[in-house]
Order: structure tokens, then C-alpha cells, then sequence
């Protein structure tokens, strides 16, 4: 149907300005006056807008309503029949000419801030159409086709409304390619007619994507491939695209996209108010170490007399062998971050351990693999059973497996941060969905190597989450060198700045946990006077010989030195060189009476020295004289260690290499 040079309704057609899936745009003129007349085709209409008491009359006299300087003006409607009685609709709209959005950012080299500032003003322009009526008036199909920047460079946002109308399923096959559905949130693909303005929040962000990367948050090439893909697998993060995207812009994406609705933005104006905000607000947090506590009962028992304010980690596989302990954590006795300890469930060592099997998300058979993980059902069951067994507890962690573990090739490794991911979101939504009240905390266990080659891409995933506080459990540390130690330790900083959350260093030496203190992180965990490390090679193999040997806690070193419990006088010429520990647990007495205790009286030791570190540290205000204060610790503590290894008391170990290597990195 070619209308140029026809009269309709005082409308002389000009020109074909453009065409699409649902109709055509005329230039046309009526009394000195130029539109734009957009045609629909009758068989692209909802059926209830083809009947004859003319339903789009009415709902172009609402869009008439919408009065912003960046939307497009509404003016007329009407509809005509041709011989054949086709029916067609037409509405008559003010001519915008320009270019659209796509063709301007590819014309254009635009700057950062200048894509940002353009952004702000279709958030603007979407603000106005919200709020143009008392109920509001949605878009429902905002893409970059559908922004035109004039030739003054200013913001024009045109159809909005006339997704309301169609039928999508009359020009969207299965199989097709897909185009402007990249742009829908997933409720629009369940319920199309019952969304509200959380819909248009979720497609600006598709557009805020577009115009900081270029491409799309999901790659896929089929419908049913979208769908599955918008409800089950994160975004790609915007800065594998783009590495210069600031933490800010990403965090305002990942919040723009969120699948569940009340983790999206809820209005437009907090959108605005988070660009605004130009300076990341650092939260100060306050320095803390977490015990990892597995069978230190009559420890703990005896620590609470004099320190009351201490939060465990406890691992959960150990409640059946541990019962004391396990009754002192549920009846909050002992204030406790519990471990659903899943990271295990992927390694055949652990299929015979009473405590993990008991767990009702543990395997039957078997162990959990990727593919697993990669399946929805699966992750709902696991995730459920996770809950039956946690629900009681007032502080967890979320089901966590190590990412990449020797069973799988490296290629895997963006799948298993992939799964991670999911099964943070997924168990978040599922304590919402259940009303808890319980504070969640996220677990990224992976290996310092993986940080080394892929630290950016593990850190865009994991800087969209919104939990109470992170774990980070790296393998590998114990042989760390200076370049693993930068970027761990830039990782840990740069993971808490972009979640403003505390982040805790799971599992380090005692130096490094206070290194990184001095640098702003919130926490570090490790055993008492044990378990310095986390390594897959500990979780791989069984260590029956753990008992066999014993730590003490040098404050003047910053070291545990292992000892043989049978031969407690090797480190005796340490204790005395320096001038014995007269602690309320040591008392000045000679390291062979302490020996003799066992691991009463040198985890008590241990736990009153570290608490004592930390006081001094949270009262250090200023950042600077915090790391200067450490540095000084740090390089006593070396200076010692020299002349204890000079005199015979000590020999290097690797304690002494971490020492030097943090003391060369600050």
C-alpha cells in the first residue's frame, strides 16, 4: 500500500520515511504543518484493537498526554479502508529527524562522559513518560531504534505506547534471529500485559550496555536460547567488552538488569541520583579476624570468659563430630558464620566422610561436577536442601564449589564463575522468596593462578553481588611470590571497593591477614594455631597426620612456627631470645611447661595476641599511619627473624619468604 501523493484526512502522504515488521512512517503535511504518520498493518494488531469501537483512539488520546522536551508529540489517529476492506490504522506524530541512537554512536567517537550525559537524558525523557498520567505511561519497547538524536543533538524517544498494541507473536517465529527482544526483560517474555515501569528500568539498562560496550549482555541466537539464558545465566560482564568501564557505571548495569524485580532499580530518579554521585563512597570498615574453629570446644569455652565479642567460621560437615561445639553455635552460645563446607562435594576423597555425607545436599553418589551446576533443576534441589540444613543458623554462607578444580581444564574456568554466580543469585532469591532474615555471605574459592591470568573477568562477575560480606579462599598461597601477592591483594581491595561490603581473606597466614587490615579490608580467618592455608592439594588428600604437630605464635615475628609436638624444645632458644610471652595464658613460664598443655594453653596464646593486633590496628584512624605502623611491624619482625637464624633458634621457612615478600610489596 503506497500512499505518497494521496490525501487522507487532510493529510497529503510526502514520502516513505522508513518501514519495519509492524508498518510504515509517512512524512506527510497538513495546513503548512509537517508529521510524521505512522501506518500499522492490520494483522500485527492485538485483536482487541482491530474491533470497531476503536480502542487505539483511546489509547492515543493517553500517549497525547505525555508532554516532555525528549518524547516525540502525539497528535492525531484515524483509520481507513482500502477496497478490499483491509483496514488500516494510522497516528499522526510530530516529524522527528535524525539519527537513531545505533547510527549516531557509530558516526560518533563519543567520550565516556559524553555517553553517560546522553544516557541521563533518556533516563530523563523515560522519567517524563512515567509520570505523565496518574497511572503512568509505559514505553514496553525502548531500544536504540527507538532514540533518535536530532541534528542540535538533542534526545527524542518516539513509540512509546505502541508495543501495547501488537502482536509479536504474528511477526516473531521460533528459530528467527533475534533483534529487538535483547532489549526485554524476562517478565516481558512471561506476562507481557501485566509489567510496570521495573520493564523499561530493565531495557535502559540493556541500552546503557550497548552504549558503553557495543554489545549485548546475553550472546544468543534463537528466542527460545534468550529466554533461557535472560532466567538462568549471569549478563557477560560489561567490561570484557569494555575495560575502562568504572566500577560505578558496571554496578549501576548490573543493577539495571537484575532477573528479579526487587533487586532492580525501583525508579528512574535513583538511577540518576547513583550517576550523579561521582565519588564511590569507601566504607570504613572495622578491622576483625574470624577463627576457623573445627574442634576447639574447651578453647572457646575458655576464650568467652575473657573475650566475649569473637564471630567463628564453622564448618558444618563437622556438627555430628563436634557435637559440643556444633550445640554451642545453634544455640548462639558461640557467635559463628556457618560453612555449608559444599566447596568438598566436587572431590572423590571427601565420599566417605561421615560429616559430609550425612548433609542433605551431599551427593548420593558420585560428586558434584560443571554440568551439574549448569543445570537449573539441579541447583533448585541443591539450593533447596542447602536451606533445610542452614535455616537455623543466623549467619551463613551460600552454596560455593572451588572454582575450576584439577578435574576440570582451565578452558572451564568462566564456567565455574559462571555457576558461582548462579547459585549466589539464585540462593539469595531463595531466602527472600522465603523471608529470611538471616545475614548471607558470598564464598569465592579459586587458585592464585586463576587471579593472575584472570583477574579482571572473575572480578566483573562477582562485583555485581549483594550480600552481607565475601569470603575469598585462594589456593596456592603458601608458595606465593611477589607478583602473586599484588595481584591477590589487589584483587581483595579492588573486590571491596566495587561491593562496598566486607570482604574476609580466608584462610591466610597471620602476616598477610594483618597486611591486608593495614590496607582497609575488613577481616581475615585462619585455624587457631592451625590451618594457615587453603590449598585444593589439602582438600584433595587426607591428612592423618595433622595431630603429629603443633604451632606456636611469635607476635615478634608474626609467625606460627610449627614444632613437633614430641620434640616442644626446638623451640625453646625462640621463646627465650625473646624474652618468653607473658600473656594471661603463657605467664612468662618456659615453652616446655606450655608445650605440655597441649593446645590449650598456645591456642588461647595465639587467640589473645591476635586480638590484641587488631585493637591496635582499628585504633590507627588515619589510613597512611595504619600501613606505616605495619610496615614497621613488618620489617622488626624481619629484623629478628635475621638474628634468631643467625643464632640457630629459627631457620628460614616459608613464613620468613612471606615476610619479605609482603615487606618488598609495601
Amino acid at each position: 500500500m503506497n500512499l505518497v501523493g494521496n490525501i487522507i484526512n487532510g493529510y497529503m502522504f510526502l514520502e516513505v520515511l522508513g518501514s519495519g515488521q509492524y508498518g510504515v512512517v509517512y512524512k506527510v503535511e497538513k495546513d503548512g504543518n509537517v508529521y510524521a504518520a505512522k501506518l500499522f498493518y492490520e494483522h500485527v494488531l492485538l485483536k482487541e484493537f482491530k474491533n470497531e469501537n476503536n480502542r487505539i483512539t483511546r489509547e492515543v488520546e493517553v500517549l497525547k498526554k505525555a508532554n516532555s522536551k525528549y518524547l516525540v508529540k502525539y497528535y492525531d489517529d484515524f483509520m481507513i479502508k482500502n477496497e478490499a476492506g483491509v483496514k488500516a490504522y494510522f497516528v499522526i506524530m510530530e516529524l522527528c529527524e535524525g539519527d537513531s541512537l545505533t547510527d549516531y554512536l557509530k558516526k560518533n567517537s563519543l567520550s565516556l562522559d559524553e555517553k553517560v550525559n546522553l544516557f541521563k537524558e533518556i533516563l530523563v525523557g523515560i522519567n517524563d513518560l512515567h509520570h505523565s498520567t496518574e497511572e503512568g505511561i509505559l514505553h514496553r519497547d525502548i531500544k536504540p531504534d527507538n532514540i533518535i538524536i536530532k541534528k542540535d543533538n538533542s534526545v527524542k524517544i518516539v513509540d512509546y505506547g505502541f508495543a501495547k498494541m501488537i502482536d509479536f507473536t504474528s511477526i516473531t517465529n521460533t528459530g528467527d534471529q533475534i533483534g529487538s527482544p535483547i532489549f526485554m526483560s524476562p517478565e516481558q517474555f512471561r506476562d507481557s500485559k501485566h509489567i510496570d515501569p521495573r520493564a523499561d528500568i530493565y531495557s535502559l539498562g540493556v541500552v546503557f550496555y550497548y552504549m558503553l560496550t557495543g554489545n549485548y549482555p546475553y550472546e544468543a541466537n534463537t528466542i527460545e536460547e534468550l529466554i533461557y539464558k535472560l532466567n538462568s545465566t549471569p549478563i557477560i560482564p560489561p567490561t570484557r567488552y569494555n575495560k575502562e568501564i568504572p566500577h560505578k557505571y558496571e554496578k549501576i548495569i548490573y543493577k539495571l538488569l537484575a532477573k528479579k524485580l526487587h533487586l532492580r532499580y525501583q525508579k528512574i530518579e535513583k538511577i540518576l541520583e547513583d550517576i550523579e554521585n561521582n565519588a564511590i563512597e569507601e566504607f570504613i570498615f572495622e578491622n576483625y579476624f574470624y577463627p576457623w574453629c573445627i574442634n576447639e570446644k574447651t578453647v572457646m569455652q575458655n576464650y568467652l570468659k575473657e573475650k566475649a565479642d569473637i564471630k567463628v567460621i564453622f564448618p558444618i560437615h563437622m556438627k555430628t563430630s563436634q557435637q559440643t561445639l556444633y550445640s554451642m553455635v545453634c544455640s548462639s552460645e558461640l557467635k559463628a558464620i556457618v560453612d555449608p563446607s559444599t566447596h568438598r562435594l566436587s572431590y572423590d576423597i571427601f565420599n566417605n566422610v561421615g560429616g559430609l555425607k550425612s548433609l542433605k545436599y551431599a551427593p548420593t553418589e558420585g560428586i558434584i561436577t560443571l554440568d551439574n551446576l549448569r543445570d537449573i533443576s539441579f541447583r533448585t534441589k541443591y539450593i533447596s536442601d542447602w536451606y533445610d540444613e542452614m535455616k537455623d543458623f543466623e549467619e551463613i554462607i551460600l552454596p560455593y564449589q572451588y572454582i575450576s578444580n584439577s578435574n576440570y581444564t582451565k578452558d572451564c574456568l568462566e564456567g565455574w564463575v559462571q555457576s558461582g554466580i548462579q547459585l549466589i543469585n539464585e540462593a539469595c532469591n531463595f531466602l527472600y522468596d522465603k523471608g529470611s532474615k538471616q545475614k548471607k555471605y558470598a564464598m569465592i574459592a579459586l587458585d592464585i593462578n586463576h587471579l593472575v591470568y584472570d583477574k579482571d573477568m572473575i572480578l566483573s562477575y562477582y562485583s555485581s553481588i549483594e550480600t552481607d560480606g565475601i569470603f575469598v579462599q585462594v589456593s596456592g598461597i603458601k608458595t606465593i611470590n611477589k607478583l602473586q601477592l599484588g595481584v591477590y591483594v589487589n584483587f581483595i581491595k579492588e573486590l571491596q571497593l566495587a561491593t562496598n561490603t566486607r570482604v574476609i581473606a580466608l584462610k591466610v597466614p597471620v602476616p598477610l591477614g594483618l597486611y591486608l587490615l593495614s590496607l582497609g579490608i575488613h577481616g581475615f580467618s585462619c585455624g587457631i594455631s592451625a590451618l594457615e592455608y587453603f590449598d585444593e592439594e589439602f582438600i584433595n588428600k587426607d591428612r592423618k597426620a595433622f595431630n603429629i604437630y603443633a604451632k606456636y605464635y611469635f607476635k615478634e615475628l608474626l609467625t606460627l612456627a610449627t614444632y613437633s609436638r614430641s620434640e616442644a624444645y626446638q623451640l625453646s632458644p625462640a621463646y627465650d631470645y625473646l624474652e618468653k610471652c607473658n600473656c594471661p595464658y603463657c605467664k612468662g613460664r618456659n615453652f616446655i611447661d606450655i608445650a605440655a598443655e597441649k593446645n590449650q594453653t598456645i591456642s588461647l596464646h595465639f587467640l589473645h595476641c591476635l586480638c590484641e593486633e587488631i585493637e591496635i590496628l582499628n585504633g590507627i584512624v588515619d589510613p597512611d599511619e595504619k600501613i606505616a605502623y605495619y610496615k614497621n611491624r613488618i620489617e622488626s619482625a624481619i629484623n629478628k627473624y635475621n638474628n634468631l637464624i643467625k643464632s640457630g633458634g629459627l631457620k628460614k621457612n616459608d613464613q620468613y619468604d612471606l615476610l619479605q615478600i609482603i615487606y618488598s610489596n609495601m
